[in-house]
């Protein structure tokens, strides 16, 4: 899977153009973006889109490659099938055991940004 990589459109200092909503929705597309030197990953399942870090906690393997799991809502670490939720970053499967950041998606009009300044991190496995 080729997944396109950007610098990120800025609007209004803090939120990041990283494509449009149809891109991700209707034709899966992923995308990396770089951030601020951090590496967020834009993807979609069903109709919602995630933003994630895009980077393995067990290993620094780009998780952008993976394949998404079942309807669990988690990407998996193609290095050593570790997993992690698109919803909260947190690992749900070994080896993996801290979490991944998340970030919020915003919509406006067609377009899909990030709010690269809300890096969330869930504490349910620190």
């Amino acid at each position: 899977m080729n997944v396109p990589e950007t610098d990120g459109e800025q609007l209004a200092g803090r939120l990041v153009r990283v494509g449009t909503v149809a891109q991700f929705v209707e034709r899966n597309e992923r995308v990396v973006t770089t951030v601020a030197g951090e590496e967020i990953l834009v993807l979609a399942v069903g109709e919602t889109i995630y933003a994630v870090g895009n980077r393995c906690t067990h290993l620094p393997f780009r998780l952008a490659q993976g394949p998404l799991v079942g309807e669990s809502v988690e990407i998996e670490c193609l290095l050593h099938q570790g997993r992690f939720s698109l919803e909260t970053g947190e690992a749900t499967r070994r080896p993996c055991r801290k979490p991944i950041a998340t970030y919020r998606v915003v919509q406006v009009g067609d377009d899909a940004y990030v709010d690269a300044t809300r890096r969330i991190l869930s504490d349910r496995n620190l």
